[in-house]
């Protein structure tokens, strides 16, 4: 009924030109939609990529370059009749952006230096400097791991995207991230062998139907996929969620939640965790310890933001 109902509707609309209009509306409406679904624009993106060399490899080279051009000019009506919507705050993208608005854009705050060497955390000096050193927590304490860095500070847009993400499973924020994180520099993790996610619980797993840590990790090592293992690091033990906890309840509470499947793998090999927040660095010191156990060559941190005090 509801099918027939629509088909009513439309060729009501289309047989009364002055009602055109109303039908472009609502053609607009269903796209943004399916965009903000994260599933058509990525599947586009797909089909363009396998095709482009396939049309390079079957056309002269005068030939490839007219279809070239047909299909960006055609791509860039497309982006001008149907604008691409903002996935954190739903207005129109910006056209660099394909997924962000200008002011999300402005709201991102990446990490400045001076940072500490180890772990990251941003430090406040008297006068400029660009040099980074050891903060006072880790000269009290060494971490377990050998390095952590995060892109931005979490606030803003950040915090929604990462929100958005995590607590109402909208993964069209993913495509947002992804255009923040394309201009960073991974060069401090390019020795890594192994990238493995920080795990979920299975309960929460499948409460949640992802794991945001292997999400970020295919953004962040998209061409080294094959080095993300998202199995190999697994959390047997159940916890409270850290967010309720304070600083000295989040690693009580996470002490022997995290164990290896199969030692041998991590054993002489440098390995790069992913999470997508650093609070107090409970879990990643955690996950760290697990595996300098079984005698892992260096481990590094990796995670989209930081929770940096003010």
């Amino acid at each position: 009924m509801v099918f027939w109902a629509v088909c009513e509707d439309l060729w009501r609309i289309i047989s009364n030109s002055f009602m055109l209009p109303v039908l472009i509306f609502k053609v607009s409406n269903v796209y943004y939609n399916l965009c903000k679904t994260a599933v058509i624009m990525p599947y586009l993106d797909c089909v363009a990529k396998r095709a482009l060399p396939l049309l390079q490899k079957n056309l002269s080279d005068a030939h490839f370059r007219v279809t070239n051009n047909c299909m960006i000019a055609f791509n860039n009506i497309i982006e001008i009749i149907f604008p691409g919507r903002c996935v954190v705050c739903g207005s129109a993208a910006e056209l660099e952006n394909r997924f962000l608005c200008g002011p999300c854009c402005e709201g991102v705050s990446r990490l400045q230096t001076p940072i500490c060497s180890c772990c990251g955390n941003s430090l406040f000096c008297g006068r400029e400097q660009t040099e980074s050193y050891l903060c006072g927590a880790c000269l009290r304490k060494k971490p377990e791991f050998d390095l952590a860095r995060s892109f931005f500070i979490y606030k803003k847009t950040v915090r929604s995207l990462v929100a958005g993400l995590k607590y109402n499973n909208d993964t069209a924020v993913l495509n947002g991230i992804k255009e923040l994180v394309a201009a960073c520099d991974l060069r401090e993790f390019a020795d890594c062998e192994l990238v493995l996610p920080v795990p979920l619980h299975g309960t929460r797993l499948r409460q949640r139907g992802f794991n945001q840590a292997l999400h970020l990790s295919r953004i962040f090592f998209s061409a080294r996929r094959s080095e993300i293992d998202p199995f190999l690091l697994t959390r047997p033990i159940k916890t409270v969620p850290q967010t309720e906890l304070s600083g000295r309840q989040r690693r009580q509470n996470l002490r022997n939640a995290f164990a290896v499947a199969d030692p041998d793998v991590v054993r002489g090999k440098s390995i790069c965790l992913v999470d997508d927040v650093y609070t107090t660095g409970t879990t990643v010191n955690e996950c760290s310890r697990v595996l300098r156990r079984y005698s892992c060559k260096t481990v590094k941190v990796l995670t989209l933001a930081r929770v940096n005090p003010d």
